[in-house]
């Protein structure tokens, strides 16, 4: 790099989540629901892959109810042993530092809906409000789905799955797998920008 250039990377990200019982949500203030799952996919200023992160999240405050095991294929036995919220955002972060090329890189951060940024914004408020070096993975953060409808002229949100068709991506991997749904939210960000 000369002349002081910053890489360009880009990170789609999807969060699997479970919810709080009605009596955690009158307990726990804050947040209603809890990540179960992080899938990130890193692409290079081309849009192409250059790797990706899938963790499970060990929740603090809700159990996997059978309409989440169902929806996800998230299993009580698959989160069992898992990081916790705030170790499993520290190795995201260092995934991401590591993968953009160090910290020398500007990293833009995509989600399919903005739900996934309120989800990560309430559960770090809750769960690691002394960590201002964790509130970065909130930095530069763009709704894809709201962008793609905006560009579609669509009056309303437009699901991945919808926006892969129209995309004439073919959708890989397993509805609701964070990894997968980031990786589908990437090819769509590269079909978008190439």
């Amino acid at each position: 790099m000369s002349g002081g250039a910053r890489v360009r990377r880009y990170v789609c990200i999807d969060f699997e989540m479970s919810d709080l019982s009605a009596h955690m949500r009158r307990t726990v203030h804050g947040i209603s629901s809890e990540i179960i799952q992080i899938g990130a996919v890193m692409l290079d200023e081309r849009y192409n892959l250059l790797g990706s992160f899938d963790l499970f999240v060990h929740p603090q405050y809700s159990q996997i109810t059978p309409i989440i095991q169902r929806l996800t294929g998230i299993t009580a036995a698959d989160i069992a042993d898992a990081k916790t919220f705030i170790t499993a955002m520290e190795q995201y972060l260092a995934w991401r530092e590591r993968c953009a090329g160090g910290p020398g890189a500007e990293v833009l951060t995509f989600s399919w809906s903005r739900s996934d940024y309120t989800q990560l914004s309430k559960e770090l408020a809750v769960k690691a409000a002394g960590r201002a070096d964790l509130r970065c993975a909130l930095d530069n953060f763009v709704d894809l789905q709201k962008t793609f409808g905006a560009l579609l002229g669509a009056g309303k949100a437009v699901s991945l799955d919808a926006a892969a068709q129209f995309s004439h991506v073919t959708f890989t991997g397993k509805h609701h797998s964070a990894v997968a749904d980031a990786y589908n939210t990437a090819c769509i960000l590269h079909k978008i920008c190439c």
